[in-house]
């Protein structure tokens, strides 16, 4: 199951990702020309429309959940009953507390809506927190998340045979939680190399994967993966633990309902979301996605413009072989300096380009009124235009 939705990801969505990351933090994607030695002495700017527009689709988000002091609004269905209205007001109470004092509300809404704006989905695992006793909810990188491909797009979590979340655990912790499983530094070793990822990468923007662990030399404090994995057999899921793909750490397979006794059955402690309808796609995409060719497109037209007005403001010139030109004065074209040559009509000849056109500027509006369009945001400028 894991070999499988892995190779699945790989090929159709990995690549995609990873675009979808660089443009977020307004880097040209990989195979770019703009990358290429080609382009080195070329204006390579990246207009950054995409991390503008994020911006403000996460303002809209942050005023939609966070613009009043209730968190939630709960109310009885039967205004008549008065224990309904008791427990709606109990349960107001109760999760207004939770969600202002003990759980990071604005952090994970947040991280969640950026993630579905980012790869077109976000996962969320919802637990409880016995050691604090609160809840424990967290956002887990897509990435970090298999799924059968044949999965309903309609709930992609639940409709899945199985579904296994990677996770990233200290040694200390692998060995405090499963005591008892007699586990090796080779298993813990392999366990640590085996899930290197290149998406996790590409979001820390090609610095070292954080979850390698430093190397300090205790080795509790090294990055481990285990498996969460939940498996349906006749009807029923099942969930269990594994160090990577090396052994079970589960002494036993449970019912998910003995682990989570709050559950219905065939529900999965996950939920999925999206901000775009996608229809028949578990992953859709993402307003980043969508948006990409224009903005690529913006990036195109600001890069000949502003190589266009270098060309103009500082020319390149033709200059006759082996004759006795100052090379590093001409190429440094300094105000009121002077470049010695033997026949300035003969041994150099500068070339001319007209200067680009108000059509440039025009054109880049029109772009930009595209591009907001597609990711539903809207500026001043947009506005008057």
């Amino acid at each position: 199951a894991y070999e499988g939705s892995t190779s699945y990801l790989d090929t159709n969505f990995r690549a995609q990702w990873e675009r979808n990351l660089r443009q977020f933090r307004s880097q040209h994607p990989s195979g770019s020309k703009y990358l290429s030695e080609t382009w080195k002495g070329k204006s390579r700017f990246f207009r950054p429309k995409t991390r503008a527009a994020v911006r403000k689709s996460e303002a809209s988000c942050a005023a939609a959940f966070f613009s009043t002091a209730d968190v939630v609004d709960i109310t009885a269905t039967d205004d008549n009953d008065d224990v309904q209205q008791a427990s709606a007001l109990f349960w107001k109470h109760a999760i207004d507390y939770r969600l202002t004092k003990s759980v990071p509300w604005f952090l994970l809404t947040m991280g969640a809506y950026q993630d579905t704006q980012v790869m077109g989905a976000c996962v969320a695992y919802n637990d409880w927190d016995f050691e604090n006793d609160r809840p424990g909810p967290e956002v887990i990188p897509l990435e970090n998340i298999r799924l059968d491909p044949a999965a309903r797009w309609t709930d992609p979590i639940n409709s899945s045979p199985y579904l296994i979340h990677l996770l990233p655990m200290y040694v200390h912790e692998v060995r405090t939680r499963w005591a008892g499983a007699g586990l090796s530094d080779g298993e813990l070793l392999a366990a640590r190399t085996n899930e290197w990822d290149s998406t996790r990468l590409v979001r820390e923007g090609q610095r070292t994967d954080p979850k390698e662990g430093a190397n300090t030399g205790i080795k509790d404090f090294d990055v481990v993966w285990v498996r969460r994995v939940f498996m349906r057999r006749d009807g029923q899921d099942w969930v269990y633990y594994t160090l990577s793909n090396q052994r079970l750490l589960t002494p036993e397979v449970v019912p998910v309902t003995a682990l989570y006794p709050w559950l219905k059955a065939r529900v999965r402690p996950y939920v999925m979301g999206i901000s775009v309808i996608e229809t028949h796609r578990n992953y859709p995409a993402g307003p980043i996605e969508l948006a990409a060719p224009v903005q690529n497109e913006i990036n195109e037209l600001v890069n000949q413009r502003r190589d266009n007005v270098r060309l103009v403001l500082d020319k390149r010139y033709l200059v006759k072989r082996h004759k006795q030109v100052d090379l590093r004065s001409l190429s440094r074209n300094v105000a009121g300096s002077s470049t010695l040559v033997d026949d300035p009509e003969l041994d150099v000849k500068p070339l001319e380009w007209n200067d680009v056109t108000s059509s440039a500027y025009q054109e880049e509006d029109r772009l930009n009124l595209d591009h907001d369009d597609l990711m539903g945001t809207f500026s001043g400028s947009s506005v008057a235009s």
